[in-house]
């Protein structure tokens, strides 16, 4: 280390001695010089050497001078200090500073990505943790209401009723299977919809009589509602709905789909019994459906009447329910698996839809409306003329469709295992050009818009056509203020 010194530098010296007298003035021009280094916490240069001669510093001699004898030369700095220990580095520490400054960004990166790693692993432990939980928590949950049920259908308070062999359990509207889905253990029942779309009211100007065909019809008490029971009904799997939503199975369409922002569709259906071979696993369908989300994860919300001999051992048209949960993938129909919200005391789901059309004879139609309650969001179902709420989809059980559609698609489908290679009837079976009375109809198609009001479609975002011109077609199509009309259907494979 550099001391500042006293004095001169001489301590008896004569001041005429003209040499004494310049290597004094070297000797504090020197001590001065490496003030500027130590005043600032810096080693001075290697070329500042000093030697120590009776307490006084002098400045090295140059080789072309004498060297005193019996002095030592002694360097100050030889190394650099560790970095750091001076507090400021100097010029010398420059690769220093930049291979310490990356051994602690490494070291520092190395740490964060360990903390980030414990973190996620503690993430997820906890979520495991709440996961089990929850579960254990639903099975609980479940298990009680099952006990409820169970206690209701053993007790003199529940009734059973029989309609075409279908049987029927009256349950409390509050014991309903719905109320065993996880997302629904804290719902309110909502009795009725807050509001109806505008524009009920409006007739058509379908210029042919027809009459309206009922759904099933289950005398239960006010505040119970009608749950299908029988062996028909436990024939039923997620593979029969999985044909009616999903698209994994085969499938031959004809009606219309409609792209466009949407919260319901209403529509008026012609009801016949399309022939289905018994054996096959298929099912022929009409009705209404309603979708929002991703490609393979689409929520789903449908009403139909379909014929399915393969789940139901008859060839009769039933009326269904039908729903998809697009994040789990899981679809489910009617009462079978929780969800639909029924509240009707005396419409039986699954049930058989009566009378149906004849060919060349009389028309019987239903009358399907689907729309979203602008309170509390839930999507009702209502049926009839005079839009009699048969129940609801909670909002919650949605991710892409809690707000809204944004798609529909209104007519006949065929779906099943052999639904493309043995197609089974759509409609009458007829095709579209044999005209009323002959070709099933779909009229007052109409959307609701977000004014939660009735319009007829947008023509632009409308198409309507068959999946297979050879089986099924369209005809009539058109469009006026009562909404959308049109025939469709056709034999398949029949011949």
């Amino acid at each position: 280390m550099w001391s500042s010194g006293r004095g001169s530098g001489s301590r008896s010296g004569d001041r005429s001695d003209p040499v004494r007298e310049q290597r004094v003035r070297s000797d504090g021009a020197r001590k001065r010089g490496a003030r500027k280094w130590t005043n600032r916490g810096l080693s001075p240069p290697a070329s500042f050497r000093v030697l120590l001669l009776r307490g006084e510093i002098f400045r090295e001699w140059s080789e072309d001078e004498e060297e005193p004898n019996g002095l030592k030369f002694v360097p100050v700095k030889e190394e650099p200090a560790p970095l750091g220990s001076r507090g400021v580095v100097g010029p010398e520490d420059y690769v220093a500073v930049a291979a310490a400054i990356a051994e602690r960004s490494v070291r520092e990166e190395a740490e964060h990505r360990r903390h980030a790693e414990e973190l996620e692993d503690l993430q997820w432990r906890q979520a495991v943790a709440a996961n089990l939980a929850a579960k254990e928590k639903d099975e609980e949950w479940r298990r009680i209401r099952e006990e409820q049920r169970a206690k209701w259908l053993n007790s003199d308070e529940t009734s059973n009723q029989m309609e075409d062999g279908d049987i029927y359990d009256c349950i409390d509207v509050n014991l309903q299977p719905a109320f065993n889905h996880p997302l629904l253990k804290d719902h309110t029942i909502q009795m009725e919809p807050t509001s109806f779309p505008i524009g009920l009211n409006i007739k058509s100007s379908f210029p042919h009589v027809v009459s309206q065909a009922h759904l099933s019809i289950i005398e239960c008490p006010r505040g119970m509602v009608p749950i299908l029971r029988n062996g028909r009904r436990d024939q039923i799997s997620a593979h029969f709905i999985d044909q009616a939503i999903n698209k994994d199975a085969q499938l031959e369409e004809a009606g219309m789909k409609y792209f466009d922002d949407l919260y319901g569709v209403q529509a008026t259906i012609n009801v016949y019994e399309p022939k289905v071979k018994k054996d096959s696993g298929d099912l022929s369908q009409t009705g209404i459906q309603i979708d929002n989300g991703p490609k393979g994860h689409m929520d789903s919300i449908n009403a139909c009447y379909s014929v399915s001999p393969s789940f139901y051992g008859d060839t009769f048209a039933r009326f269904h329910v039908g729903w998809r949960d697009g994040v789990q993938n899981k679809s489910c129909i009617d009462h079978d698996c929780p969800g639909f919200v029924q509240v009707s005391h005396n419409v039986g789901l699954g049930g058989r839809v009566k009378p149906v059309s004849v060919y060349n004879g009389p028309q019987y139609v239903i009358h399907i409306l689907i729309f979203k309650d602008p309170k509390t969001h839930n999507w009702w179902l209502a049926y009839g003329k005079d839009k009699t709420p048969v129940g609801y989809w909670p909002s919650s059980l949605f991710t892409s469709l809690k707000d809204k559609g944004n798609f529909s698609y209104t007519g006949g489908r065929a779906s099943g295992p052999t639904a493309s290679s043995d197609s089974p009837q759509i409609g009458s079976g007829h095709f579209a050009s044999e005209g009323y009375g002959k070709a099933a109809f779909i009229k007052d198609i109409q959307i609701i818009d977000n004014n939660n009001k009735l319009v007829t479609p947008n023509e632009e975002k409308a198409i309507s056509g068959s999946s297979d011109l050879r089986k099924y077609t369209i005809g009539n199509y058109g469009v006026d203020d009562h909404g959308v009309h049109m025939y469709y259907g056709g034999p398949g494979n029949f011949v």
